[in-house]
């Protein structure tokens, strides 16, 4: 009984990994990562050459924060298919060049998905990564940046 737990257990970690990491992969994919994770090589140059390592360890784990939140208000409204689907579709997009991504992603089930439920997203995503903007804020102030 205890291996059968550890084994579903472990099994469910390894989905819900996998799961954050699709929905991280979709949201760098669809454009949503890059700004964010530009803001490290904005910041260094103001902060003391001997803290960097610090900073950017510091700065990681902010991210992992905010990919969980991410993935967590995407788990609430879709499912790994939908995800996976949708990576598949901006994969394609980008592979042919297509320049109406937002047309391509539109013409799938779990595009039509993602259009119908974005404003309950963003409105969640808010929510979430209000705490997270004061996390950045606080992390900041630790290396003086105000």
């Amino acid at each position: 009984m205890v291996v059968a737990l550890v084994i579903t257990t472990q099994f469910g970690f390894a989905q819900d990994t996998t799961f954050k990491q699709d929905v991280k992969k979709f949201f760098e994919l669809s454009g949503g990562g890059g700004g964010i994770e530009a803001v490290q090589d904005q910041i260094l140059p103001m902060i003391d050459e001997d803290q960097h390592e610090e900073f950017k360890k510091d700065f990681s784990s902010l991210m992992d924060d905010f990919y969980n939140k991410v993935a967590s208000v995407f788990e609430e409204e879709f499912t790994h298919e939908d995800i996976k689907s949708l990576i598949a579709i901006i994969e394609q997009g980008i592979e042919e060049e297509n320049p109406n991504m937002g047309e391509l992603i539109q013409a799938s089930e779990a595009g039509k998905k993602f259009m119908d439920k974005e404003k309950i997203i963003d409105e969640k995503m808010q929510n979430k990564l209000m705490t997270w903007g004061l996390d950045m804020q606080l992390m900041m102030s630790k290396y003086g940046i105000e």
